[in-house]
């Protein structure tokens, strides 16, 4: 820990503000090990998350969960993907949880900071995350040691409380504008039905897709050359595909990730169809 230029912050290794958990998976040999009682997560999941997790699309029984009870996370606890092409992204849980291995979690110390605090501070250090998992690795990762000696910048605890209750308010709007979009979304969804596919009568014509438009299909810059990624060029995984609408990426690449791979630039207005994996 030392002492930082601005009033009262404080430079801090993660391993100095809680206990970092490294998840688990349970063997494929022991089918007894899955079942409903708690959740666990992996990183495909965050697809499914905006801030907060509080379900999983696989659960384990009691019996794995007990195998694995050191790494059960209290509610609270931030959630980091550390390998792979999802690396960096943040989560924090309502509920007790399980992660698999590619996930490093920090039980806050409350005493040093607040979980909501430290949450959207590694939101914040996406790309400081980043470039630790791409230091000369074909597969980009975080392992545990490097994960806790990553340093951040911590305020007093009040001006933590006082700032993550901020901007957890404007989570919380950005949150029902979402929910409200998926309402909409789904009014418009069934209107096209009501009038492209139930009230289609004979005058109407059918043909392949090739006959009415040109397809492409996409690709991704190699993880293990970092001078693809971090650009300005836009680029979204198929998990993405699941907002209806895309108004930004998530992840963006370089001119020159753009020309060596086999990913394309749409324009504007393309509709965009996931065709592989669970989305």
């Amino acid at each position: 820990m030392s002492e930082s230029v601005n009033s009262g912050w404080k430079e801090y290794e993660l391993r100095e503000v809680g206990v970092v958990v490294t998840g688990k998976t349970p063997s494929s040999k022991n089918p007894d090990d899955f079942g409903n009682d708690i959740p666990f997560v992996t990183p495909t999941d965050y697809s499914n998350y905006h801030k907060e997790v509080s379900f999983a699309d696989r659960l384990l029984s009691s019996i794995g969960a007990n195998k694995l009870r050191s790494k059960i996370l209290p509610p609270k606890s931030v959630m980091v993907t550390c390998i792979g092409s999802d690396m960096g992204k943040v989560a924090i849980n309502t509920i007790p949880l399980i992660t698999n291995q590619q996930i490093n979690s920090i039980i806050s110390d409350i005493k040093v900071v607040d979980p909501n605090f430290l949450y959207y501070k590694l939101v914040e250090s996406y790309d400081v995350l980043r470039s630790y998992g791409l230091a000369g690795t074909a597969v980009p990762i975080v392992n545990k040691t490097d994960f806790e000696g990553i340093e951040i910048l911590l305020p007093p605890l009040p001006e933590q409380r006082a700032i993550a209750g901020v901007l957890s308010s404007l989570d919380d709007k950005i949150d029902l504008l979402r929910r409200q979009n998926k309402t909409l979304e789904g009014m418009a969804e069934a209107l096209f039905r009501k009038w492209f596919i139930e009230e289609a009568d004979d005058s109407w014509q059918s043909g392949r897709l090739e006959d009415y438009l040109i397809t492409e299909l996409g690709g991704t810059p190699s993880t293990s050359k970092p001078e693809y990624w971090n650009g300005d060029i836009p680029w979204i995984n198929s998990g993405e595909v699941n907002n209806f609408r895309i108004f930004q990426a998530t992840k963006y690449i370089t001119e020159l990730g753009l020309k060596e791979s086999n990913t394309k630039l749409l324009p504007k207005g393309t509709t965009v169809i996931a065709i592989t994996g669970a989305t």
